[in-house]
């Protein structure tokens, strides 16, 4: 099922915070603060950002690793 399809599933279910992985592009769209059947926000990432999941806000990850993380692996 393609996110567009899962995403409003997914707020209207409550989940705080979904992660969109393009591949293709290389970004990450993150799409947080749900409203019934959609996210008020959504934020594109690219390679050399970094995101901080709501779950875990201690936790800093580098969307390089994300998109690539391969490309990390001796």
């Amino acid at each position: 099922m393609a996110f567009w399809v899962k995403l409003p599933l997914y707020a209207a279910a409550g989940v705080r915070e979904v992660w969109i992985v393009n591949l293709q592009d290389y970004w990450l769209d993150c799409y947080s603060d749900p409203a019934p059947r959609t996210y008020r926000l959504r934020e594109r990432f690219f390679a050399g950002d970094t995101i901080h999941p709501d779950a875990l806000p201690k936790v800093s990850i580098d969307v390089s690793y994300v998109l690539n993380p391969l490309a990390f692996v001796d």
